[in-house]
Formats: C-alpha cells, sequence, structure tokens
C-alpha cells in the first residue's frame, strides 16, 4: 500500500489572552455522522508496537498474565542489567494495561523512574538505541528485560509545571530551543517521537543564590516514537495526547515529521502564554465534541489560507482516509463561527518572530510546515 508513492507503516485550560475560543460543538453535533463518530473512537493497532499478543484468541489469556507479573514488582528489589538492585518505592502510574506501571525507585542514595514497556520490547530498545547520540533526548540509563523495564534517571520537574513559575522569557526560549535540538537529531536519524508534549520535556536544575538554574533539558518518553527509512509514513494509529496532536494524527496518518513540528508549535504558545490552547474544559462533552471542538480550533487558528490550507490537508490525507469526512463537517461550521487566527493573537510574549515561526510550524498542510532543522535556524532564537 502506498499514499502518493510512500510506502505505509500501517499502525497498530484553555483561554486565549486575546479572547475566547470559539465554542462549537453544538455546530458540530449536527453535521458529525455515525460513522464518522465511530471513526473517533477507533483505534488499530500498531505493528511496531502495542501489546505482543498474536490475536484476539490469546489477549485475554495475556492480559491477566501479564498483569499479575508486573503486578509483583510493588515493594520488591528489581536487579537490572548493570547489576544494580532498585528498591521499588512507590508507584507512579497505573495505566490499566499489562506492562502499564511506572515506579519510583532508589538505588543508593539516587532515585529512579522503573517503566514497564507495554509495547513491543525490542522495537523500544532498537529506538532507544538509535538515539544514543542525540542531544537533549532522555536515555535509559538500565533495563530489566524480563521484567520489560527502563531504568531512568529521576527527574521530579517537567515543562508543563515549570511554565506556570513565571519563567523568564530567555529561561523558557533555552528549554524550548533545546528540546528542539533534541527533535532535530531524532529526525536525521529518521525517527518520529509522536507524543510531543510540555510534560514529555523533562528539566534538571540547580538551586543558586539566585535562584533555580536550569542545567540540562531532555525530550522524555520514546514509547509512541518510530523509525521511519526515506518515503515511508506511518498510518493507522491515533498516537500522541489529544490536547497537542497534529490535524494528521486525529486522522490517524498518514504521519511523517511535520506531525512531531505541529506539536512542538503548541508546545511554543503554551510555553510563551500559559494556555494549553487545545483543552476542552466542558465536562458535558462527549469524547466525540471535544476532538470536534480541537479539530475546529486547530482550521481556526492555523488557516492562514483558508480554503487552500483545508483542501491541501485532505489531498495529504487520501481519498480513503474515513476522517475526511470529520474534516469536511467541522469546515462547515465555519459558516456560522468567524475563524481566530493565530498571526492576530496578542500577547507580551507573542512578538512578531515567534507567531511567524509558530504558524509557520503549525501550517494545516503537512507539506507546508517547515522542517526542525529549518525552525532552529530562525531568527526568534537569536542570542539565545
Amino acid at each position: 500500500m502506498g499514499i502518493n508513492g510512500r510506502k505505509v507503516i500501517v499502525g497498530a485550560y484553555h483561554n486565549s489572552s486575546r479572547r475566547r475560543c470559539p465554542a462549537a460543538s453544538s455546530t458540530f453535533s449536527q453535521h458529525l455522522t455515525r460513522s464518522t463518530a465511530s471513526f473517533l473512537r477507533t483505534t488499530l493497532p500498531i505493528v511496531q508496537g502495542s501489546f505482543p499478543y498474536p490475536n484476539e484468541n490469546t489477549k485475554a489469556r495475556y492480559f491477566s498474565s501479564a498483569m499479575q507479573q508486573s503486578a509483583m514488582l510493588d515493594g520488591y528489589d528489581v536487579v537490572g542489567q548493570s547489576g544494580r538492585a532498585y528498591k521499588i518505592a512507590k508507584l507512579l502510574q497505573d495505566k490499566g494495561i499489562p506492562y502499564g506501571h511506572v515506579y519510583l525507585a532508589t538505588h543508593g542514595n539516587s532515585q529512579y523512574v522503573l517503566k514497564e514497556i507495554p509495547q513491543d520490547w525490542t522495537t523500544r530498545i532498537d529506538i532507544y538505541q538509535r538515539a544514543t547520540h542525540c542531544p537533549c533526548v532522555r536515555l535509559p540509563v538500565d533495563t530489566v528485560p524480563k521484567n520489560r523495564i527502563l531504568v531512568f534517571e529521576y527527574s521530579s520537574q517537567n515543562f508543563l509545571s515549570l511554565v506556570q513559575e513565571n519563567l523568564p522569557l530567555a529561561t523558557t526560549k533555552r528549554i524550548l530551543k533545546s528540546t528542539l535540538e533534541g527533535i532535530v537529531a531524532l529526525h536525521e536519524i529518521g525517527i518520529l517521537h509522536n507524543d510531543i508534549k510540555a510534560n514529555n520535556i523533562l528539566i534538571h536544575t540547580k538551586a543558586t543564590p539566585s535562584g533555580s538554574e536550569v542545567q540540562r533539558v531532555e525530550l522524555t518518553d520514546l514509547e509512541d516514537a518510530v523509525h521511519l527509512e526515506p518515503n515511508q509514513v506511518l498510518k493507522g494509529a491515533k498516537l500522541g495526547n489529544w490536547m497537542w496532536r497534529s490535524p494528521e494524527a486525529h486522522a490517524k496518518g498518514p504521519m511523517e515529521k511535520p506531525s512531531d513540528i505541529f506539536a512542538f508549535g503548541i508546545v511554543c504558545i503554551y510555553a510563551l502564554t500559559k494556555a494549553v490552547i487545545f483543552a476542552v474544559d466542558n465536562p458535558s462533552l462527549s469524547e466525540d465534541d471535544k476532538i470536534a471542538t480541537v479539530l475546529f480550533r486547530q482550521m481556526s487558528y492555523f488557516s492562514a489560507d483558508a480554503k487552500e490550507s483545508f483542501h491541501g490537508l485532505l489531498e495529504y490525507l487520501g481519498n480513503d482516509n474515513p476522517a475526511r469526512d470529520i474534516f469536511e463537517a467541522v469546515e462547515e461550521g465555519f459558516g456560522d463561527v468567524p475563524r481566530d487566527p493565530f498571526m492576530e493573537w496578542q500577547h507580551e510574549n507573542l512578538c512578531d518572530d515567534a507567531k511567524d515561526m509558530v504558524s509557520k510550524m503549525c501550517r494545516l498542510d503537512p507539506r507546508n510546515r517547515i522542517t526542525a532543522k529549518e525552525a532552529l535556524g530562525h531568527r526568534w532564537w537569536k542570542n539565545i
């Protein structure tokens, strides 16, 4: 199977500082058909990831045994390939799936994060080995293969929370630039991150007399990452968090490097305005309506030339993509609600250069977005 000559890997608090974002859920409810709504609720399995059971008949058996195995770790010592014994101190996260636990552990006076890997173990190890020399990318310091565990140094600070502490603009830009350097390095070796978001950027700081000083920035969580050969695309999986995801990721692909760039552009907006612009804080909305609202905002904010951008995105998705119906229904909503172009937003941290760079990263048509390397060379980073 191919798309425009490209090989396909089949996949397994918002308030704008300028104005309130369009609340268009009622418009979408009138347009979304039962078939398009059901599309939003389905996700195809990922060939290179997901759970390593061979078919549906063995799923329940695998699920049960895997849950029993991973549940046994709480309170135990786990020995890594390095020979270090890690004492499990606390369960940090339980995703409710086989090998979906994340633990805080100690070895001597040091703290570590032990992360169970639900995706194919061999593929994850391959991704991290490929990324060994990538700057600003968090790499495991140890592994526990029998328990499908990757061991990482512990960091208590992520960018999502740090942004709320009124960072100096220069510090914010340095953190963003380091993150972008990590994305550039991953893209240069053919790795798509697929889950770029503010809480996947870890910050290591050091206390100084003048306050906290940023020592190291790390792009983390390569569990959704894939390696693509030239002319390959990822299709059939809805990866990443829905509040940071690109339009084509919502459509389950085709996904390429520009999908990471779109997500990073949204991180930049958050870093500069403290607004998660695709967060939907209306608890009465269904999941389908929340996603429709996100798509509406994407098309409202980033359609510099509305007609050209919209049709370019549909052309990129391809005629056989079921999500086309959803995007067309969303587009009809603009007959009742005006667009809110990002380039017209006003905020003290959104200078013309910042808006120029972000708008180029967040163009609706992935083919028209700037690359990570081009973004790194943008004039907004001058003197950083």
